[in-house]
């Protein structure tokens, strides 16, 4: 049963908040990133968010702008939220903020994602908010397993 619609609130990703984006990521994600990653990721600001309820986070994204086939996309290398805050549409209201802001630059065309085959929440998730999945590619993360990714995109 879907529970209610929590209200949340966002905030920026920046130099004093990295710590938090890291130790959201290591309890959500399987892949671990190392300090070089987060080193970059502060270039990534723009887009970048937090969610907050109650100032607690409770989920967040990192993306990136990039030119993808002559396009100016957009690139999510991390999403998610905590496990007790899932199924009360924190995940849409945090994509509806990262799409909100993404509108304000005409020039965006598309945004786009991978994701590991395994993960069928996330499949789900990213198909509700309207990614289609464009292709299955082999082999493509090397520290988990299974290997294999999905990769996702809608248009802005």
């Amino acid at each position: 049963m879907q529970q209610p619609n929590l209200k949340v609130e966002f905030g920026p990703m920046n130099d004093k908040t990295m710590e938090l984006m890291k130790a959201l990521n290591l309890a959500l994600l399987p892949v671990h990133y190392n300090q070089y990653f987060y080193q970059k990721a502060l270039g990534y600001t723009k887009y970048s968010r937090f969610a907050y309820f109650n100032d607690i986070v409770v989920g967040g994204l990192i993306c990136r702008e990039e030119m993808k086939d002559d396009e100016k996309t957009l690139y999510i290398l991390t999403f998610g939220v905590l496990d007790p805050y899932r199924k009360h549409g924190i995940g849409v209201q945090l994509f509806d903020e990262l799409m909100n802001s993404a509108k304000k630059d005409p020039e965006l065309k598309k945004i786009y994602l991978h994701v590991q085959t395994s993960n069928e929440k996330a499949i789900r998730f990213y198909e509700k908010v309207g990614f289609e999945i464009v292709e299955k590619i082999e082999n493509y993360y090397q520290d988990i397993d299974p290997p294999h990714c999905l990769y996702l995109r809608k248009a802005i």
